[in-house]
């Protein structure tokens, strides 16, 4: 199954460098994830993120998709699943697109 996050820079250079998610600094233990692109992308602009973020794309494993907690409307944009960093241990990368919007 397919899921999209909006992430700060410094967020995703440290997915790449550990080519894992990671918890930051003053964050949850896991990571909210859109079922679609565009509420991603929504997501990226009310978080600010300086005008500049990414937003990625991964797959997980269906089973593990089934049993994460999903919101249907989540801050009123859309679909939200939030995933444990445990859950996340097993990813595929798929891609990301950098999004300007200074």
């Amino acid at each position: 199954m397919r899921l999209f996050r909006s992430m700060s820079k410094s967020e995703f250079e440290s997915l790449i460098a550990l080519g894992a998610f990671s918890q930051g600094t003053n964050s949850m233990e896991g990571k909210w994830f859109a079922e679609r692109f565009s509420d991603a992308l929504e997501w990226g602009k009310i978080m600010g993120h300086d005008g500049v973020f990414y937003v990625v794309e991964i797959e997980i494993d269906e089973e593990i998709f089934r049993r994460l907690y999903y919101q249907d409307l989540l801050d009123g944009i859309g679909a939200g699943r939030y995933a444990e960093l445990v859950d996340l241990s097993k990813f595929k990368f798929i891609g990301a697109e950098l999004i300007d919007f200074l």
